[in-house]
């Protein structure tokens, strides 16, 4: 891989980090718009064995409730498959 090819995937994977980070961010500090405009009005989010639906009416119930427990700071990217 030339150097900057490898440059480049280094950028990438820095941005998507930073994704991560604010969607975590998001989530822990209950910013929900920042939250949506993070991820697709499909998505869905698979936390221990369950699927939680990402859709804004979904996003809205959680509003409601109150405040879940927060994700780890350190979040551990996986690869995809």
């Amino acid at each position: 891989m030339s150097n900057t090819a490898e440059s480049s995937a280094a950028a990438q994977l820095e941005a998507n980090k930073a994704v991560i980070r604010s969607f975590v961010d998001a989530w822990n500090t209950r910013d929900f718009g920042r939250f949506q405009s993070l991820i697709g009005q499909d998505a869905v989010l698979r936390i221990g064995g369950g699927i939680v639906p990402c859709d804004p009416a979904s996003v809205n119930r959680a509003r409601r409730r109150p405040a879940a427990r927060p994700w780890p700071r350190k979040a551990v990217l996986l690869p995809g498959k």
